[in-house]
């Protein structure tokens, strides 16, 4: 038995099933228009042939009903022959047949009902499927286990299908298995049963679309007991000492201890941490009330603080606005005296110019004393004549300018005076006039000629 499943396990590993060649209802276009409620001949026709006894399996009856009520699968039509028997046509395939083409499925779900499910159970205590067969059981029939753990169980159930009794098993020189129908004489590469498992696939993730897993809460920790398997756990039996094993799918972990524990343990250290993290909370608020309450203080004192040195900062700016203002005052005041100051030695100045110009015009209009002289040299004569045009031309006018240059105004003055004197006197020895109240000469300059002169002189006195 152990052999003969671990062969089936591995035909399924090699391949996926076809779920296109199957006729399911889940395939099955419904129709528009409500169905007609078959009569009781008819639906006791069907359960003889569904393999249903009219006496006791009358709670089967349903299924008969809805095999007469379910639609035909695409590419198939019903028809009635002259005696009014239906029959059923392919139009892809360009078969006809008497039987319903989902009378297959429902005789499956009849044998499941009656008795397969009770078989189902003993093949699995007889040779309970691993972890790996569900895995590629799971493969097999297209669902993802760490996505759809829900529908594991169903693949751990098709591991140990039995087979209907009007089926045979057989292996071709390949090592393919395949079966073949002793009413039909049908030959099928799939288990009689693959479309009974995947209808029970697809009406179990049409009921659980957009369902989330199951959660476990703090409050419904004292109901978890050891009378069910939390999800995603699923029992197993270990082969060798065959004791109860449980694994995880979605984590691909398993353990010995019963997975109740493990939630317990996960809710125990959920609220533990729930504790640390509320108490840390408490905490970090209670710190931040009080930097909070430290900056609000610091605040508070910073703009006192601010207030009182802007008051102070006030009051040293009118302090040193009153300063500049004295300064600037003082600096005026000082700038008004100096400039009267130059004013009135400017004018001063002007003053004593005019006055020295005018006693220069005033000698120059006395009588000059004559005096006899030799003639000058051409050259001194020349010199002396620029010089008094230049002194002419500087005393024409008086100029206003600061005291530096009526300074040197003066110096010049003073000098244009002694040279004007130096002129008149060797005008008065050019002219050679002398003196009416004295014979004395007027002083000449020290030349050669003037020496020899002054010793002549001397000689005849």
């Amino acid at each position: 038995m152990v052999a003969e499943a671990e062969g089936n396990l591995q035909s399924y590993a090699q391949k996926t099933i076809d779920e296109s060649n199957l006729l399911i209802p889940s395939k099955v276009q419904e129709d528009d228009l409500p169905p007609e409620r078959p009569s009781g001949p008819e639906v006791a026709e069907v359960a003889r042939k569904l393999g249903i006894d009219m006496v006791f399996d009358s709670d089967l009856l349903y299924i008969a009903e809805d095999l007469l009520v379910a639609a035909l699968p695409e590419h198939w039509e019903a028809h009635r022959d002259d005696t009014g028997k239906s029959y059923y046509h392919n139009t892809a395939t360009e078969t006809t047949q008497w039987a319903h083409p989902l009378e297959q499925y429902y005789r499956g779900l009849v044998f499941m009902r009656k008795e397969g499910d009770q078989l189902l159970e003993d093949k699995a205590l007889q040779n309970p499927p691993t972890p790996e067969e569900t895995r590629e059981m799971a493969k097999y029939f297209g669902i993802e286990a760490r996505e759809e753990v829900y529908l594991v169980p169903i693949a751990k159930a098709a591991v140990n299908a039995p087979l209907p009794p009007e089926w045979e098993e057989y292996e071709d020189d390949d090592g393919e298995v395949y079966f073949v129908s002793k009413i039909t004489k049908k030959t099928s590469e799939h288990h009689p049963l693959d479309g009974y498992f995947i209808e029970l696939i697809n009406q179990k993730r049409i009921e659980l679309h957009g369902m989330q897993p199951p959660a476990y809460p703090l409050s419904e920790f004292h109901l978890l007991d050891y009378s069910f398997v939390p999800y995603p756990w699923m029992e197993f039996v270990d082969l060798k000492t065959l004791q109860p094993y449980w694994y995880n799918f979605k984590d691909n972990i398993a353990t010995y201890n019963h997975p109740c524990d493990l939630v317990k343990d996960v809710l125990r250290n959920n609220a533990v941490l729930k504790l640390q993290a509320w108490y840390r909370g408490y905490t970090v608020r209670k710190i931040n009330r009080q930097l909070v309450e430290h900056l609000a203080a610091t605040s508070i004192q910073k703009i006192f603080r601010g207030h009182h040195q802007r008051g102070e900062f006030d009051v040293l700016k009118g302090r040193r606005q009153e300063e500049a203002a004295t300064m600037i005052q003082s600096i005026w005041r000082g700038s008004r005296q100096r400039q009267e100051d130059v004013d009135l030695k400017v004018h001063s100045a002007a003053k004593m110019i005019q006055a020295r110009w005018r006693g220069t015009l005033s000698r120059r209009n006395q009588p000059l004393k004559t005096v006899k002289v030799q003639a000058l040299p051409f050259g001194f004569q020349r010199h002396l004549s620029s010089q008094k045009r230049e002194l002419q031309l500087e005393h024409t006018t008086l100029p206003t300018v600061g005291l530096d240059a009526m300074n040197t105004m003066l110096v010049k003055l003073e000098r244009a005076e002694e040279t004007l004197e130096n002129i008149d006197k060797l005008k008065i020895i050019q002219q050679q006039v002398f003196v009416e109240d004295t014979d004395d000469p007027v002083a000449l300059p020290t030349t050669p000629a003037n020496k020899k002169a002054k010793k002549g002189k001397k000689a005849k006195k």
